[in-house]
């Protein structure tokens, strides 16, 4: 009667008997609810998005002008590095999550001065860097594994100043002194300045993804899943993985009382970027969470609880809704919609619909 009577004539009764079955204490009767499961509670959203999409989405990373400020081998060194870079996505196929690294690659150009005792050493260094973030996102939270930056680089003398300057003969050989010995040490220092740029990196690296993703799973928390909670839909991944050009995931919203999809989903075209398909079910779930069903309600207040549930200061009451109008919905599938033959049918059943006294 389910698959043959539309929309949802029988959902609850089936979904209440694989709720019973699933606590029997008897093997078949587990199997039977687990299948119900399977097919009767099937995804009813999917999103897949390619590759491209995820590279459109990354902002482009500004240049930057930081300050450099430590001590090398006894000198005080300061000045600036100017730093260029930018941000590529790449996939990394898994069954069972979304797993994806993302390269940081650039340029940095470091104007220093280091001042040891009389002598200040003025020098123009040159790197370029990659640095790669692997990102896992499982059903269960998103892990940001540190991030691994290579630098290569050199550094040149620029110049030499020192004390004895205006000394004759004498400005000339401590200046020709430290710069054999700037040669000298050259291997050694590149080096050292490519650890601390590598270093430096992958710290700048890390804060940022981190502080995004916190940022992100806040908003994902309080526009998605807090609502869809307070719904009591209990959002569920049913399936997440990763092909070598697309994410792909999908999810059932349905409460324990209700179905979700019981119909093949059709795969996402080649040429999308971005693929969202929604089934009826899922928009019928949540109807029958939002509306007023227990009580007549006025319209305006029930408008108003649904932007609360949503919990967004974006969404107004029109001016036309009236003030005295109250309205009631059945307790079965109150308002339902129904996509068929590219027409979307939408079926409300009210039990009270009331102004004053009519």
């Amino acid at each position: 009667r389910q698959e043959a009577t539309s929309p949802d004539q029988a959902a609850s009764k089936v979904a209440e008997a694989m709720q019973k079955l699933r606590f029997v204490n008897h093997p078949t009767a587990a199997k039977v609810a687990g299948a119900i499961d399977l097919y009767y509670r099937n995804d009813n959203v999917s999103v897949a998005i390619t590759d491209q999409m995820l590279q459109r989405l990354i902002p482009e990373i500004p240049n930057q002008s930081i300050p450099v400020c430590t001590q090398v081998s006894g000198s005080r060194v300061r000045g600036v590095s100017q730093i260029n870079s930018d941000m590529k996505v790449s996939l990394i196929p898994s069954p069972d999550c979304w797993s994806l690294k993302v390269t940081t690659a650039g340029r940095v150009q470091t104007r220093t001065t280091g001042v040891r005792g009389p002598v200040s050493v003025r020098t123009h260094g040159k790197s370029s860097f990659t640095a790669s973030t692997p990102i896992e996102i499982t059903p269960y939270g998103v892990e940001v594994r540190e991030s691994v930056a290579n630098v290569q680089g050199h550094t040149r003398l620029r110049g030499v100043e020192t004390d004895y300057d205006s000394w004759p003969l004498v400005g000339s050989l401590v200046r020709g002194a430290v710069a054999r010995r700037f040669d000298s040490m050259s291997g050694q220092s590149n080096r050292m300045s490519n650890r601390r740029i590598a270093t430096a990196i992958e710290t700048k690296v890390d804060n940022q993804f981190n502080q995004q993703v916190g940022d992100a799973t806040e908003r994902l928390g309080s526009a998605v899943l807090g609502p869809l909670g307070r719904l009591q839909l209990d959002p569920t991944v049913t399936d997440m993985q990763t092909t070598d050009h697309r994410l792909v995931a999908r999810y059932r919203l349905a409460a324990d009382d209700q179905l979700a999809a019981f119909t093949p989903r059709p795969r996402a075209l080649r040429e999308s970027l971005v693929s969202v398909q929604v089934h009826q079910s899922a928009i019928n779930n949540m109807l029958e969470r939002l509306v007023p069903t227990a009580r007549p309600m006025p319209i305006r207040e029930a408008i108003s609880e649904v932007i609360n549930t949503f919990a967004t200061d974006v969404a107004t009451i029109p001016d036309d809704i009236p003030d005295d109008v109250t309205v009631q919905f059945a307790r079965s599938r109150p308002i339902t919609t129904e996509f068929k033959d590219d027409t979307l049918w939408i079926t409300m059943r009210v039990v009270r619909l009331r102004r004053g006294d009519r």
